[in-house]
């Protein structure tokens, strides 16, 4: 049991020392990296690389879509795209649920706060106004689910884990859902 902790407590340091100056999905996938390490040296299961990247990358751009759809439900002109932004919403707050659940469940570190180039994204966002604030954030939902959609098709061929696997597949229909009113919102608004 001594050596256990005193294990996990390297792990720990190590990470502190080696994270001074990254982000935090780099803080995250580190952190995972050592714990894999730890658990192969110590002949324990854990999730396979894919699958914990897979989680920080989801983590990572839920919480970006959680700040941009915040903001569109409050500052959107158009009542349809206030509508999708609340649904955007809804959806999201449960996939973050599933994704701190899964994480939680295989002992995966996932970001605490947003990459520096996704603040990028919101800065962005938060400096349209108006109609043009609408169309921003269309169009910005569109690129995000495709991206999203890439991300959870590539998971489903080299994620290992069942369970991982298992909630990339369910997701995936809802984000081509989420995409296709996307798009038809942007034919209405451009």
């Amino acid at each position: 049991m001594k050596k256990k902790i005193l294990s996990f407590a390297s792990i720990l340091i190590l990470c502190a020392c080696n994270n001074s100056s990254k982000d935090s999905v780099e803080k995250a996938d580190s952190t995972n990296q050592a714990i894999q390490d730890s658990a192969i040296n110590n002949n324990k299961s854990v999730v396979e690389e894919a699958g914990s990247s897979f989680l920080v990358r989801v983590a990572d751009a839920g919480m970006v879509e959680k700040k941009l759809i915040s903001f569109a439900m409050g500052k959107a002109v158009y009542q349809p795209v206030k509508d999708f932004a609340a649904m955007l919403n809804k959806d999201q707050a449960s996939l973050d649920n599933q994704v701190k659940t899964l994480a939680n469940q295989k002992k995966i570190v996932l970001p605490q706060s947003i990459s520096e180039a996704k603040q990028k994204e919101i800065d962005m966002l938060e400096k349209s106004q108006g109609k043009e604030l609408d169309k921003t954030f269309i169009n910005m939902m569109i690129s995000k689910h495709q991206n999203s959609i890439v991300m959870f098709e590539k998971a489903l061929q080299e994620v290992v884990n069942y369970d991982i696997k298992t909630f990339a597949e369910k997701t995936l229909p809802i984000l081509k859902s989420h995409l296709e009113m996307a798009k038809s919102l942007q034919k209405k608004y451009q």
